[in-house]
């Protein structure tokens, strides 16, 4: 979790107060605010570490919060770093923060930070002359730096892009090629086994009639119609004596046709 704390807005009247309060070395009526704000966050996150960090009068703030939560280990920060601090001489040194890290930045020749009592480590860095001492942009990498780095970042992108889009590229046509092999496997053998379920329909109507035909030979029909299929159920059934038939005729029907072998899917 990171905290960060911007310094003094020119046309903030609350800002120019507490400069003012910086200048006499009084605690400040922001840190009041910011508390309350950083506790309400800090509690929803009680597995990150913390963070801070302020510039100007943000520092100044940030190290007086520092303070205020150092004795809390559920609100105590990780790490603080300040840059370029206001400070006044009228201030009183700050206690030493022993569970928080603390690191204050500040550049040769500015004359805000220059009476800033650091409780912790100071750094001091040599100032860039395109830019005023107390600016935030003495932190900063140089511009050129950055456009070289974003040229860097696009490049390995741009690469990892073309390398990641290959490669599911890839694998797309490979899962493309094996959902459409599966597809058409299923409808294969669907189509299989619309056929095998016409040609057993088929061998069992064919039975089904030459044993009606057989029977209808054995009660002296030689065609069994629509008409005399109840005579024929009865005759099966045993409720009508047949008819004496010659020997010949009480041979056992032919076996029906043997049924087609099932359909090999593909791949069997």
């Amino acid at each position: 979790m990171f905290t960060c704390l911007r310094g003094t807005n020119p046309g903030s009247c609350r800002d120019l107060s507490n400069d003012v309060l910086v200048i006499f070395g009084c605690w400040l009526c922001r840190t009041k605010w910011v508390l309350e704000e950083y506790c309400h966050t800090r509690r929803k996150f009680p597995g990150y570490r913390s963070f801070g960090s302020g510039h100007s009068l943000g520092g100044t703030v940030m190290t007086e919060l520092a303070h205020l939560v150092e004795e809390q280990p559920d609100l105590a920060f990780h790490r603080v770093d300040v840059f370029n601090t206001g400070g006044s001489p009228l201030a009183r040194s700050y206690s030493g923060l022993k569970v928080t890290e603390y690191n204050s930045h500040r550049v040769q020749g500015d004359l805000v930070s220059r009476y800033f009592r650091a409780p912790g480590r100071t750094l001091e860095h040599p100032q860039r002359p395109e830019y005023h001492p107390h600016s935030l942009q003495q932190f900063l990498p140089d511009r050129s730096d950055i456009d070289e780095f974003l040229q860097s970042a696009g490049e390995i992108l741009h690469n990892a892009e073309e390398w990641m889009g290959n490669c599911c590229l890839g694998v797309g046509r490979r899962v493309h090629s094996s959902a459409d092999l599966l597809t058409q496997g299923v409808t294969d053998g669907a189509g299989l086994l619309s056929d095998g379920a016409g040609r057993l329909a088929n061998t069992v109507l064919e039975g089904s009639s030459a044993a009606l035909r057989q029977l209808g030979s054995l009660v002296g029909e030689e065609d069994v119609e629509e008409g005399e299929q109840t005579k024929v159920l009865h005759v099966a059934k045993g409720d009508v004596a047949p008819p004496d038939v010659p020997p010949a005729a009480k041979q056992a029907p032919p076996p029906p046709s043997p049924l087609p072998a099932p359909p090999q899917f593909r791949g069997q």
